[in-house]
């Protein structure tokens, strides 16, 4: 789907068919000029079956970056489904750090490394006190060696921008 049409489509009646059709396309830049209009749909497609479009979902709830955003990904960060987990790691860095704090505190206790690193990650862009606190003691304890560096070096970055 053309980027000029897509802008075109937020003005139309949103509907579950064309937010799927977006993401499918990876439009997100559509997707997330639908606004919060979009935001039943993206609850609907993370609460089904298919879990690639489910993270596609999760990661425009991210973008949208509204206090709406948060039960979606949420629900993303509780699930079975590691794909969505991952996917909800990545999109709290989207979040402003109010927002994304819980979910990433969850998150960083994981006992699944990857979800660990996607969360360390965005914990650094969020960048709170509480979060720093929480990579410092990743950074002093975690039993993975890679992840310890990686808390150490986000702290780093941090700093280094600060």
């Amino acid at each position: 789907m053309g980027k000029a049409r897509s802008m075109r489509l937020w003005r139309k009646e949103v509907t579950r068919k064309a937010v799927e059709a977006l993401l499918r396309a990876e439009d997100y830049a559509g997707a997330r000029a639908i606004g919060p209009r979009s935001l039943p749909y993206l609850r609907s497609i993370v609460e089904g079956d298919d879990w690639h479009l489910a993270a596609k979902a999760v990661h425009v709830a991210g973008l949208l970056n509204l206090d709406e955003s948060l039960p979606i990904i949420e629900l993303a960060a509780r699930s079975r489904q590691t794909v969505l987990r991952v996917a909800a790691a990545a999109a709290a860095a989207s979040l402003a750090p109010h927002r994304g704090e819980q979910v990433l505190k969850r998150l960083l206790k994981s006992r699944d490394v990857g979800i660990r690193k996607w969360a360390i990650r965005s914990a650094g862009a969020a960048g709170t006190e509480s979060l720093r606190a929480t990579l410092d003691g990743i950074r002093r304890g975690d039993p993975s060696d890679g992840l310890r560096s990686l808390a150490s070096r986000t702290l780093t970055k941090r700093t280094h921008r600060s």
